[in-house]
């Protein structure tokens, strides 16, 4: 059974993105040394905002590969999303992730490492983020019991969008993330192959129904094509049912699953990405027994 951490474990804490509200920061920092754990960190991560970005691009770069070079650290995570996870990994040579054995934890602008790092067969951790623990703490125990290396098997309960879907059984890889960070990644270096061997999930927050249509289309059209499509959250977005008649409408074909509680909200459950699933019975299924980390 996969355990990432055990007590007295140094566990690093990086801020690729946008900046954070620090009294959150430092409540997750503490249910972190709760559990016995030693967050480490970059004081300066407190020293300024430039406009929407934690600090300088070179400092966010540095701060990630000092994390990365400490042997003693085996997870990274991310203080918040927002915007420049793909400033912080532009200038990072590509041969870095050959050997790169840690696991990456975060979501929204962390679509960004997602993307790259199952690219290159690495899989992560789509969830809560360092400065987000305290805002639930169920799904703060359910990441770290996954962690600690307590938990065999994830189950969640999906909707199916077309009720012919709801007895299929599927397998394939599971990958996505934030529909708009995704989107905008397509023709770079960091967007990785979505063909049907892949599972897409998707979410996002504050997109009306015309540019959820509109980045669809993009990935469409770039090649994007999936074995199946599931939703996670769309908060503040357009109705789950325009948005289930969008994504149906531009990918016909595709069984499409909803109702994953993972995405914008305070019920945020963790979800590995970039490791084989399966959905049966409109139930996704993940076993980290049966993946390799």
């Amino acid at each position: 059974m996969k355990s990432w951490l055990k007590y007295g474990d140094k566990v690093g804490v990086i801020s690729p993105a946008s900046g954070f509200n620090k009294d959150d920061f430092m409540k997750g920092l503490s249910l972190l040394e709760s559990l016995g754990l030693k967050p480490v960190y970059d004081e300066n991560i407190f020293n300024g905002k430039i406009g929407k970005l934690n600090g300088s691009d070179d400092f966010r770069m540095k701060d990630l590969l000092k994390h990365i070079d400490d042997s003693d650290i085996s997870v990274i995570f991310c203080a918040r999303g927002g915007y420049g996870s793909i400033k912080t990994l532009e200038n990072i040579d590509d041969s870095i992730w050959r050997d790169f054995n840690k696991l990456i934890v975060g979501f929204s602008d962390i679509t960004v490492f997602h993307s790259l790092l199952n690219k290159n067969s690495i899989k992560t951790l789509h969830a809560p983020m360092v400065a987000s623990f305290s805002k639930n703490l169920e799904t703060f125990n359910i990441l770290f019991d996954a962690l600690f290396g307590k938990t065999k098997i994830f189950e969640y309960n999906l909707k199916s969008f077309d009720s012919k879907n709801d007895n299929l059984d599927i397998s394939g890889v599971l990958v996505g993330g934030n529909l708009a960070v995704l989107s905008s990644i397509i023709g770079t270096k960091f967007m990785l192959d979505i063909d049907d061997s892949k599972i897409l999930f998707l979410e996002d927050i504050s997109e009306p129904q015309y540019k959820i249509d509109r980045m669809l289309m993009q990935l469409k059209h770039s090649g994007v094509n999936p074995k199946a499509i599931i939703l996670g959250q769309f908060t503040d977005s357009a109705t789950i049912e325009e948005i289930l008649e969008t994504v149906s409408s531009i990918y016909p074909t595709k069984p499409l699953y909803y109702n994953l509680s993972v995405g914008h909200i305070n019920y945020n459950l963790p979800l590995f990405l970039g490791v084989d699933v399966k959905i049966n019975s409109s139930k996704l299924i993940i076993s980290l027994e049966d993946n390799v980390f």
